[in-house]
């Protein structure tokens, strides 16, 4: 099942999707900023968006993107089914819907680094705030 996924990966190329996040997100997923400066992947992204919102974050009023994260940092997703607009998915083809759920899920991935430690201070949060959590979080 293992092989198969990473096969799967590799005909979908997810690693160019998870590398593409990265790049745009690197304050965030990187260097441990405060916000997602981009929840988009590919170009058609912003038009499933519009007809789909996501809900794993909330709009700053500086730009970007915070998650919505629990009490115990956990990253929250609001189901909105009202928020969808069907006719709106349809008319962009269910295909590309599809890819940019995938491109969302891959966007929620735990682990953006496939180096499991790029950053040669031994301190393992890049983050100088001691709090392990900076994020707002929902009570």
């Amino acid at each position: 099942m293992y092989a198969e996924a990473l096969r799967w990966r590799a005909e979908q190329g997810m690693d160019a999707v998870r590398e593409q996040l990265v790049r745009a997100n690197a304050g965030f997923l990187v260097h441990g900023g405060e916000a997602l400066a981009s929840l988009s992947a590919t170009a058609h992204d912003a038009a499933v968006h519009a007809v789909q919102p996501r809900t794993f974050t909330r709009a700053l009023a500086g730009g970007g993107h915070a998650p919505l994260l629990d009490r115990h940092g956990n990253l929250v997703q609001i189901e909105c089914p009202g928020l969808v607009d069907h006719a709106g998915i349809a008319a962009l083809g269910t295909a590309a819907w599809a890819r940019s759920h995938l491109c969302a899920v891959e966007l929620g991935n735990p682990n953006p680094n496939p180096n499991p430690n790029p950053n040669p201070n031994p301190n393992p949060n890049p983050n100088p705030n001691p709090n392990p959590n900076p994020y707002p979080t929902l009570r």
